[in-house]
């Protein structure tokens, strides 16, 4: 016979990870919402320009992930078919494996080159006097210019 620890630790073991999966299809779901639907809403000419993929398979894309984040959370939270909300996941998952797969086929981008980190002395040559804190540390030629 269990203890009556047990039980109650087995029975809130039971509803965390319930609370726990829930929270993770809630995000899962608001990201997927939110990618699909600002496909479905921009321009097909600034998605065109982002990828080499064609404009009406982006919209595509865009339903199925908005369609796959209703998918993950209708189902469980009306209590209908509950088994679609794992056909969602499944679609979702290959639409990602896709993402994947276009991201690693499409060259990367150069990266912009950003300006060289300026030297502590130029604080003190473009104020001689100094400035707030650096005040006394130009007054006192600290900075290497003096």
């Amino acid at each position: 016979m269990r203890s009556f620890f047990g039980l109650l630790f087995n029975h809130l073991e039971k509803y965390n990870v319930k609370y726990a999966l829930w929270i993770v299809q809630v995000l899962l779901a608001a990201m997927f919402l939110f990618a699909g639907s600002m496909k479905l809403v921009m321009p097909i000419e600034m998605l065109a320009d982002q990828t080499p993929l064609p404009g009406l398979f982006i919209r595509f894309i865009g339903v199925a992930e908005t369609l796959g984040a209703l998918g993950l959370i209708l189902p469980g939270l009306l209590r209908l078919r509950p088994r679609l909300t794992v056909l969602a996941a499944i679609e979702l998952a290959h639409v990602m494996v896709g993402a994947v797969i276009i991201t690693l086929a499409t060259p990367e981008p150069a990266a912009a080159p950003s300006p060289p980190p300026r030297p502590r002395s130029s604080r003190c040559q473009e104020h001689p006097e100094g400035r707030g804190r650096f005040r006394a540390w130009c007054a006192r030629g600290l900075s290497g210019t003096a």
